[in-house]
């Protein structure tokens, strides 16, 4: 229906956070908040999207393969608006299978030297500073990827939020806390004003993978 609707895919935004919310530290390292067991689950959970999406922030700190258990072609999609990713991240290590959405402030040789590689480079508007998201959604869907899977950092799932792309999160909560106001929120940049405009889940399923929970829900905001 998104698809169809608005020229867009059905979108998951996926966290991974503590219970008071925190999805990395204030070194923006993450590895590893949840279980092994969590994270196997939430691999597995990948194979049942057509692409994975992340940002330059998350392959910065992390270095992440991206990949799922049995789905040989899930197509990674990497958002850096100015191109600071490096040509050797884990991620582009099968290139062709690799999307980088950037913007015209991106060096014109790095973004050669991405398309020399066999990554397929997406020259994007810019929305607030940043690669416009419904731009690159309505390309995603063009190519046929009609479902996403965003495992990015606190500004990209904000960002596609606030544009109003996210259908449904998966929330991985952990039983532990933080406790530092320096450490990195699981979502940053929504202008939420006042409480009875908060984003909330509805239909929402709760499932148990020791020691850590898993919510799903439908994403709605009180307008």
């Amino acid at each position: 229906m998104a698809k169809v609707s608005r020229r867009r895919p059905f979108v998951v935004a996926k966290t991974a956070q503590t219970l008071d919310g925190k999805v990395a530290a204030a070194n923006g390292r993450s590895q590893w908040i949840t279980s092994s067991q969590t994270r196997i689950f939430a691999r597995q959970r990948r194979d049942r999207f057509k692409a994975i999406m992340t940002g330059a922030e998350t392959v910065i700190k992390d270095n992440p393969r991206l990949t799922g258990v049995r789905r040989g072609n899930l197509i990674k999609v990497v958002v850096d608006s100015t191109l600071r990713v490096s040509p050797r991240a884990k991620v582009f290590q099968l290139p062709e299978l690799c999307w980088l959405a950037t913007t015209r402030r991106a060096d014109s040789k790095r973004i050669r030297r991405f398309e020399a590689m066999g990554v397929k480079v997406l020259l994007c508007p810019r929305q607030r500073g940043r690669v416009s998201l419904p731009f690159l959604f309505d390309q995603l869907a063009r190519a046929g990827l009609d479902k996403v899977l965003i495992e990015g950092g606190p500004t990209l799932i904000g960002q596609a939020l606030r544009d109003g792309l996210v259908d449904s999160m998966d929330i991985y909560i952990a039983p532990k806390i933080m406790g530092d106001n320096e450490a990195l929120d699981a979502v940053v940049g929504l202008p939420v004003l006042a409480v009875n405009r908060l984003y909330r889940l509805t239909n929402l399923k709760i499932k148990r993978i020791k020691p850590d929970i898993l919510v799903q829900g439908d994403v709605h905001r009180n307008r």
